[in-house]
């Protein structure tokens, strides 16, 4: 029978892990959920690869960074290195963000009474080998960040009763700094009035191939679009199959 954690209600201790390279969603949700809970005064540390834009930015925020890159998901000195700062830390929960963060977490955790909590924000499958299934078995709760991800992870094996979903945050209160001709000029991004829209039409790319279906995307601007009487800074287009 799985254990029922009963958190005390006091400052709770908790070690986010996510030790990826780069600067994508994830590391942005963790570093939002990171600084959120330390606002409302509970302690956050952070698990991040050294020199990676996550470990600046939570070093920037005043939250604590404990340097860890490991050079696989098992990686027995990168799980030793987590164990010390759950320990040195006395941390309450582990909160692994990333697919690669559940097999440091659940080794750091193992033999402890620290439990360990999961965030799955892809909408693929859950690997079906004996590694998978151990280092999902280890964690107490998942995190879907939508109904249909938590879908796939019942689908997966996951129990339904282990599966929260609680979608992601946004900071609506964060002043967006719009990119300067120059820096999308720096990128190989045209900048004669286009508004980039890359990435919505990878994900809308990569949506119609999982789904089978045949579609051309196109990104237009404004002025493109001028003599369609549009005012707007810039469209997604869909040419697709009749029955869509």
């Amino acid at each position: 029978m799985r254990q029922q954690w009963k958190l005390r209600a006091v400052t709770l201790r908790v070690l986010h892990v996510d030790t990826e390279r780069g600067w994508r969603g994830g590391e942005r949700q963790t570093l939002w959920l990171a600084s959120a809970l330390a606002q409302r005064g509970h302690v956050s540390i952070v698990v991040a690869r050294s020199g990676e834009p996550l470990r600046e930015r939570a070093i920037e925020a005043r939250l604590s960074v404990v340097d860890c890159d490991p050079w696989a998901e098992v990686d027995p000195r990168a799980a030793w290195r987590t164990r010390r700062a759950i320990r040195d830390n006395r941390v309450d929960i582990v909160h692994a963000h990333t697919a690669h963060a559940v097999g440091l977490g659940a080794l750091a955790t193992l033999g402890t009474a620290v439990p360990l909590v999961v965030s799955r924000r892809v909408d693929f499958p859950l690997r079906a080998n004996a590694g998978t299934r151990w280092k999902y078995g280890r964690a107490e709760a998942i995190i879907a960040v939508s109904h249909a991800v938590a879908r796939i992870l019942e689908s997966s094996g996951i129990a339904l009763d282990r599966i929260a979903v609680v979608p992601d945050g946004v900071d609506v209160g964060r002043v967006v700094a719009p990119a300067t001709r120059d820096a999308l000029a720096s990128l190989g991004l045209a900048v004669s009035g286009f508004d980039v829209a890359e990435t919505a039409l990878a994900m809308a790319r990569k949506k119609a191939a999982e789904r089978g279906i045949k579609a051309e995307f196109l990104a237009a601007d404004a002025l493109q679009l001028g003599s369609l009487g549009a005012r707007f800074p810039n469209c997604i287009g869909l040419r697709a199959v009749p029955h869509l």
